[in-house]
């Protein structure tokens, strides 16, 4: 399960290099497509919804409340303090209770998570 996890999120992260740059990402915004559907794609990225769909229900089925949000560009702070920003406005808005929440950058892969779903081994 988790090898499975890890091989895909190391194709998404390959694929997020080749990403064009974009405006930032609005917290706000991100959190309320991982309410929605799980996952956000910020304009330029090299996954589609189907792929980023696939993904998130990948890890459900093992368990996980997984969110991932796949940006263009390093968010101001890193990807980890994005994230965390993130699953803070879900959990205040009670959209989310535990789980995870990933944040794929060109050149980075931050989480936040409340529980011990993953670790950061499981994501490099």
């Amino acid at each position: 399960m988790v090898r499975r996890i890890t091989v895909v999120l190391t194709l998404v992260v390959g694929l997020l290099a080749l990403s064009l740059p974009a405006l930032a990402a609005d917290e706000v915004e991100v959190a309320q497509a991982l309410a929605e559907r799980g996952y956000y794609l910020e304009s330029g990225v090299d996954i589609d919804g189907d792929e980023a769909s696939e993904l998130v229900a990948a890890a459900r089925r093992e368990g996980s409340a997984f969110h991932m949000a796949v940006l263009s560009d390093d968010p101001d702070g890193g990807a980890t303090f994005f994230a965390e920003r993130v699953y803070q406005l879900l959990e205040n808005s009670n959209l989310v209770t535990g789980g995870v929440v990933v944040v794929f950058t060109p050149f980075e892969v931050g989480y936040f998570a409340a529980d011990d779903v993953f670790d950061s081994s499981d994501l490099d």
